[in-house]
């Protein structure tokens, strides 16, 4: 799942493009990247609770159009997402503090127990 927004961008600014249903026309890179995605679901790992006592790590990743994290023991929480218009010209040290605000605090707060 590695940059998993960053590689589904082709594909879903093809879908941003076309509004209206007679506006779709489908790429060979959206398709090639659509294809990517499928095979990347399948294969999603499955997410654990922590172990308690164990230390955490949180790794962030940050690219011109996207950001993502992972806490990691095994994984356990998982965010990516796709960069939206001023968001894509912030500098990469305010991307990796907004990946850090889209962490969930209801997550963080049952991880503290």
């Amino acid at each position: 799942m590695s940059k998993a927004a960053e590689r589904s961008l082709p594909f879903f600014q093809t879908l941003k493009n076309s509004l209206k249903k007679s506006d779709f026309r489908c790429t060979e890179e959206a398709e090639k990247y659509f294809v990517e995605m499928k095979s990347l679901l399948k294969e999603l790992p499955t997410l654990t609770v922590p172990i308690a006592g164990k230390t955490l790590m949180m790794y962030l990743a940050t690219s011109k159009e996207a950001i993502g994290s992972v806490l990691v023991q095994m994984p356990v929480h998982f965010v990516s997402k796709a960069l939206c218009g001023s968001e894509v010209n912030y500098p990469p040290i305010e991307k990796l503090v907004y990946v850090l605000v889209l962490y969930k605090p209801e997550v963080s707060g049952r991880l503290a127990k």
